[in-house]
Parts: C-alpha cells; structure tokens; sequence
C-alpha cells in the first residue's frame, strides 16, 4: 500500500500560476490474475512443419505436431487458444482457432516474440503456425450435431511470408489428409421440412495467399482490435 498527495498546478497566459489543495490517494497492491500469461509451453518453430512450402509436408495432421491426441482434438501443451470479436462468415461453419510463437524458454529473444503495435498489424517469428478447425452443422434443428470438416495450418515460414495447407478429416475424425489441391464436397444438411446440399470449398495452398497477402501483413484476424475482448 502507497499514499501520495497530489496537487494541480495552472498557469494562465500572463505567467500566474495557481497551485489547487492536495488531493490524497492510497494505490493499493494489485489483486486477481495479471493481463497476458503466466507461463508459457515450451514449442519448437514450426512444430513439425517445413521452414517453407517447398519442404516436405506431412500428409497426415496427427503428425504435425499441432494435435497430442487428434480424434479428441487436444491440443499441444504450447498452442494457445484465441478467438476474435468479428469472425469472418465461412459459410456457417463453426471456428475454433489456436497459435504457437516459438518458444526455447525464458529469457525471450526476438525469435520468439510478437511485434506488438495498437492499431496495426502485428509481426510473428519466423516458425509461428496458426490452427484453425472448421466444423458444420448438420442438422438445423440441432445445431449441437456438427460435422468435421478440415483443419488449416498457416505456418510463417523463412522467406518472411506464410504458406498455408489444408487438412480433410476423414469420416469417422480419426485423423485427417493433407489435400493437394482445392476440393468441392456435397454436404447433406437436415432441415425442418427434409434435407438440403451444401457445397463445401476446401482451399488449395494458392488460394490461402489469395487472402494471406504482403499487403495485409500475411496474418488476418490476430490483432490488438480483434483480440481485445473479455
């Protein structure tokens, strides 16, 4: 506990000044959780991806790292989970997203921070990887019941840019296959009077630049003002 007593001061144009009544103030010690994180898991850059696209991918995402059981979803002891205050619509799909900063342990070097700015675009190490799942509802009368779509990784490569994947999970969601190219999925939706057909569009690794550009910073979504929320 710290007291002080503060006093204003003004001054006008001709130079005379005028000092107010001390105002007494007693800061009390800090209380409750600090803002940003305790501790963070130790990660190695990239995980278990390639420094680039032109390195060799998994073909399967139970070996990228991302996932320490990935029927169940569960991620790596170092992802961190976030969400933003205005989601880009996908077409109806549920999001549920994470990120990896590399990490060796303390203390932190430039390799392993974010370029932190207000108002702008932040700035990732070289060996980030961002994780996002999509998940579709099935039945519009229970929107609980949701099929496994994909998952893509969005990995800040050597070159200062990004190169993103796309990971199709299989029927039963024991694992999931890394595609080769964009892909069109006809997907049976229940409704209260019968059943409709979604197209779904799985995204190539051409079309993730289409997005993640040079202009924007090649990262969308993990800001100071999508991220700044409860």
């Amino acid at each position: 506990v710290s007291s002080y007593a503060l006093k204003a001061v003004v001054t006008d144009r001709t130079g005379r000044a005028g000092t107010s009544a001390p105002v007494n103030i007693t800061v009390n010690s800090a209380s409750g959780a600090p803002y940003g994180l305790p501790a963070r898991g130790t990660a190695s850059a990239f995980l278990n991806m390639p420094a680039s696209f032109r390195g060799s991918l998994p073909p399967l995402l139970s070996q990228t790292g991302v996932f320490t059981n990935t029927p169940g979803m569960n991620p790596a002891g170092s992802l961190l989970p976030y969400s933003v205050n205005a989601p880009l619509w996908s077409d109806a799909a549920a999001k549920t997203r994470y990120f990896v900063v590399p990490n060796g342990g303390a203390p932190y070097t430039p390799e392993e921070q974010v370029a932190f700015t207000t108002n702008g675009d932040w700035t990732f190490p070289a060996g980030t990887v961002f994780v996002k799942t999509f998940e579709l509802a099935t039945n519009e009368a229970n929107l609980s019941l949701k099929r496994r779509l994909e998952t893509r990784l969005l990995v800040r490569d050597t070159n200062g840019a990004v190169y993103g994947v796309t990971y199709k999970w299989r029927a039963d969601n024991s694992e999931a296959d890394l595609l080769a190219g964009s892909l069109n999925e006809q997907i049976l939706i229940s409704t209260t009077t019968g059943t409709r057909t979604q197209t779904w569009y799985y995204p190539s690794s051409a079309d993730c630049l289409v997005c993640h550009t040079p202009t924007a910073n090649y990262v969308l979504g993990v800001n100071a003002r999508q991220l700044n929320g409860n």
